[in-house]
């Protein structure tokens, strides 16, 4: 019997429609899950779309379900709808779970991670530059600290405030009037004044670091940042495989988040034994197609950051029995009418 992929428009109702192959619009959605090549084509002969629409499906007849809503904020509908609907069968990324990624409750969630620095994060929603410097009050934060629109990725809308000064600039933005988060800067940088960001996904518990990028600065981005030598990314990587301290917060992480699949990035000081929560979600790009033309060393690379968790992603989503739906979700995610619940229906607003 097939199962179900879960869809849902934004909370704002807007979509960018392109053009296929055959000229056929279709739906561009954001912040959803990015899966193997493989996997999607097994999904696309396996289940059928549902989409979040105001009206409950039989779907209690179908297997499973997988959740392919990863951002909390952007899906709040979708996701309260979808966690009523589904009630009962198993679920890969389960709503509920999703919901408690919004950046102010997985910071609350992982507070108390043994070896992990959480910066306090709050969510408001500012008109005027005295908004901001309220929730900077009430918060009790300290300069700087970082400002961001929900619901927005890689970047996007981030700015950092490093004086009363800054609240002018922030409530200018295109974004004030709707949701935003307020996140206490922490200053990850090695004794080197380096500043390396690590990406590491967790699949069915597994913690698989996926990547570690650098630069001279704390944006540490795919764009316009340095990049460490190749040998000197794998041996940081090796370094964090072994490190107890770095393991023992990954073993935490994914149980407190309860997630089949999410990514963390993370500032690391290996020297230190130091690592910095900057998210953990499920909307984090970790897969993607082989190039003809690579490098013998960018094929090594591959085999040994992204192909094993390729693996164990395509196998775990093939296997609803030992998603964590199933296991039991954490403490705190259930039942549905709890504060996860006014959570989703508060994002929503």
């Amino acid at each position: 019997m097939t199962g179900l992929m879960l869809m849902a428009l934004p909370g704002d109702g807007r979509v960018l429609v392109q053009p296929d192959a055959k000229g056929r619009p279709r739906i561009r959605s954001e912040n959803c899950l990015i899966l193997p090549g493989e996997t999607t084509r097994w999904l696309d002969e396996n289940a059928r779309m549902v989409w979040a629409d105001g009206m409950l499906p039989p779907v209690r007849k179908r297997p499973w379900a997988v959740n392919l809503l990863a951002d909390a904020e952007m899906y709040a509908h979708g996701l309260a709808w979808h966690d009523v609907a589904l009630d009962g069968i198993p679920v890969f990324n389960h709503p509920r779970a999703v919901a408690r990624t919004r950046r102010d409750l997985s910071a609350a969630a992982l507070d108390g991670v043994q070896g992990l620095v959480v910066p306090a994060t709050v969510r408001f929603v500012p008109h005027s530059a005295d908004d901001f410097a309220s929730a900077f009050a009430q918060g009790g934060f300290h300069f700087p600290v970082l400002v961001r629109p929900a619901g927005q990725q890689g970047g996007t809308g981030l700015l950092r405030v490093d004086g009363a000064e800054g609240w002018t600039k922030a409530a200018n933005s295109t974004w004030v009037g709707a949701p935003q988060f307020m996140t206490q800067f922490v200053d990850f940088a090695t004794a080197q004044g380096v500043y390396q960001k690590a990406r590491v996904l967790f699949i069915g518990g597994r913690a698989f670091v996926r990547h570690v990028k650098s630069a001279s600065q704390w944006m540490v981005h795919n764009r316009g940042t340095g990049r460490l030598a190749d040998d000197s990314e794998l041996q940081i990587v090796a370094q964090l495989d072994v490190c107890p301290v770095f393991r023992h917060a990954c073993t935490q992480i994914a149980a407190r988040i309860g997630l089949d699949f999410c990514g963390l990035d993370v500032g690391v000081d290996v020297e230190r034994g130091r690592y910095v929560l900057f998210e953990c979600n499920a909307a984090m790009a970790a897969f993607f197609p082989e190039r003809p033309g690579r490098s013998d060393h960018d094929k090594a690379r591959r085999a040994l950051l992204q192909t094993p968790a390729q693996v164990a992603l395509d196998r775990l989503i093939r296997t609803p029995a030992d998603w964590a739906a199933v296991r039991g979700l954490p403490d705190g995610l259930h039942p549905v009418k709890d504060q996860l619940s006014d959570a989703l229906a508060s994002a929503a607003r």
